[in-house]
């Protein structure tokens, strides 16, 4: 499959929304919802005073590209409280239908000696689709002997009664060149709650592509195709590609093919990072975040599915 993105641009600046203690900077991780033919509510991660990422949301027409409910945003979900596995913030993943309720995954931030680590953790959406409900059962996947650091940002697909997830688990915090070894992994589960471990999918390659950050994966035809965020020693985020006939093993491109690239001035001319990508109407759609993690805002490019 040969893409030719066309970049939008930015499509949300969060620094111009009216600011509150709750909501201070940020508008990461965005995750698309569908509510109605081409309407569409973005999902994503704003960081209060504290740095703790909460949930806010606005709605997109992606026929007109107009955006909706932009103004003051509206908190759908908290930071955990004191001791939960999520006090820290709340990073978004991606959404999926499970038994008529839409369900978020989500990375699970908590500092509990000093340094940041991630578990995988849900939420569920309530029918109004402006609020969501955490269980108390809610962790998905924790921290083990195969994944005994830190885990991040998953990405899951059901099919053939079968999710499919990739997810972010971190080898070491310092390979020795001073970045971290962040590699992205894939397991499977009949029940979201028992899974089965493949190991790392995306081989790194040291100081080029060491840190791996948000997959977001689609299957066209029987294809498995995916975009994610990679670094190597010390450098800019940017946004990757490979694909895959199994969702095991892939066929790594990185930023050689179907992705977009910085721009040479503005918001996302630093870094690109964090894409959701997803079908709608025989185009894709790739949200994405630009300079600082998201602190300038959610971009937006196009492209016509062309299978070859």
């Amino acid at each position: 499959m040969q893409l030719n993105w066309n970049k939008i641009g930015l499509i949300f600046d969060p620094n111009l929304s009216k600011k509150s203690d709750s909501l201070y900077s940020h508008a990461a991780n965005p995750v698309a919802i569908k509510l109605g033919q081409d309407l569409y509510r973005v999902f994503y991660s704003m960081r209060d005073a504290e740095g703790k990422s909460n949930i806010s949301y606005f709605d997109l027409n992606v026929h007109n590209l107009a955006l909706i409910n932009t103004h003051e945003p509206k908190l759908v979900l908290l930071h955990g409280t004191k001791g939960s596995i999520d006090e820290s913030g709340v990073g978004l993943g991606c959404a999926i239908n499970y038994k008529e309720v839409t369900k978020i995954f989500y990375m699970a931030w908590q500092t509990p000696s000093g340094h940041w680590r991630g578990d995988i953790a849900f939420a569920d959406l309530l029918p109004s689709y402006d609020r969501f409900y955490r269980p108390h059962d809610n962790l998905v996947l924790g921290i083990d002997s195969e994944d005994p650091i830190s885990l991040s940002y998953p990405w899951i697909i059901f099919e053939d009664g079968i999710y499919h997830m990739w997810y972010g688990s971190t080898i070491t915090w310092d390979y020795g060149n001073g970045e971290m070894l962040h590699v992205i992994k894939y397991a499977q589960s009949a029940d979201l709650k028992t899974w089965t471990k493949y190991g790392c999918c995306i081989p790194p390659t040291i100081n080029i592509a060491q840190a791996f950050s948000r997959p977001s994966v689609i299957k066209l035809n029987k294809t498995y195709h995916m975009w994610y965020s990679y670094r190597g020693n010390k450098d800019k985020y940017k946004i990757g590609y490979a694909h895959s006939i199994n969702g095991k093993e892939w066929v790594v491109f990185h930023d050689k093919m179907n992705v977009i690239s910085p721009s040479a001035t503005g918001w996302d001319s630093e870094m690109v990072c964090y894409p959701c990508v997803f079908i709608d109407d025989n185009k894709l759609y790739m949200l994405y975040n630009g300079n600082n993690y998201g602190k300038t805002g959610i971009g937006l490019a196009i492209a016509d599915i062309c299978e070859k």
